[in-house]
C-alpha cells in the first residue's frame, strides 16, 4: 500500500478546505505544490474529484522522482529526513482537509443510509469499541446488521474489504451479502 493510501485510509477530503489550505483547482483536480529539503525536492499533490490522491516528490534539479521515500526498510539519514518532511505535509493536509469515514466501500454507505432512512438508527460500535466494526439494532441483544472490515488475505486477495452480515429480529442469522473488493478498486466516496 502506498504511503498516501495508508495515511488517508478511511478519510475523505472536504474540497472547500483543500482550497483554503492552498490547493489550486486545475480541471477536475485539486493540486498543491511545495518544496522540501531546503528546496532540493518539489512536492506535487493532486486530488481528483473522487477524492483519490496522487502525489510525487521529485528532485528539483533533475525532475526525476525521488523513490527513496517509498522504499521499505532502512534508509540513509538524509532519505529519512526527506521522507519525514513529506509525511508531515501529508499529515497536515489530512488533519486540515479530510474528515473520517467509517466505511471503505460505497455499498456500505448505501446500506447504512438505507437503515438510517427506513429505521432511524445510527450505527454503534458496542462493547468492541472498534473503528472498523459497526452494528445496527434496537439494543445490544437485538442487533440485526453488522458492517465490518476484513483483511482479504483470508480470501487469497490483497487489500481490505468489508463484510455485511444481517440477522432477522428472531435471531436466525444468515449471510446476506459479502462485499469483497480490494481497497482502491472502487471509488471510496461516502455518497457512493
Amino acid at each position: 500500500m502506498k504511503l498516501e493510501q495508508e495515511l488517508l485510509l478511511q478519510r475523505y477530503p472536504d474540497f472547500a478546505k483543500l482550497l483554503s489550505f492552498g490547493f489550486v483547482k486545475e480541471e477536475d483536480s485539486f493540486v498543491y505544490r511545495t518544496s522540501i529539503g531546503e528546496g532540493a525536492f518539489d512536492v506535487r499533490i493532486m486530488i481528483n474529484d473522487k477524492g483519490v490522491m496522487d502525489a510525487h516528490v521529485t528532485d528539483a534539479e533533475t525532475e526525476e522522482e525521488y523513490v527513496q521515500i517509498r522504499l521499505p526498510g532502512r534508509r540513509s539519514s538524509y532519505a529519512a529526513k526527506i521522507r519525514q518532511e513529506y509525511l508531515d505535509i501529508l499529515e497536515d493536509i489530512a488533519r486540515a482537509c479530510y474528515y473520517p469515514i467509517p466505511y471503505l466501500m460505497p455499498q456500505s454507505y448505501r446500506t447504512a443510509e438505507m437503515i438510517r432512512r427506513n429505521y432511524g438508527q445510527e450505527p454503534e460500535n458496542g462493547r468492541l469499541r472498534r473503528r472498523d466494526c459497526h452494528f445496527f439494532g434496537q439494543d445490544s441483544s437485538r442487533r440485526y446488521a453488522l458492517i465490518g472490515q476484513i483483511d482479504l488475505s483470508a480470501y487469497g486477495q490483497e487489500g481490505q474489504g468489508e463484510i455485511l452480515r444481517e440477522r432477522n429480529i428472531s435471531g436466525t442469522e444468515r449471510l446476506c451479502q459479502t462485499v469483497l473488493y480490494e481497497t482502491g478498486s472502487l471509488d471510496r466516496h461516502p455518497d457512493g
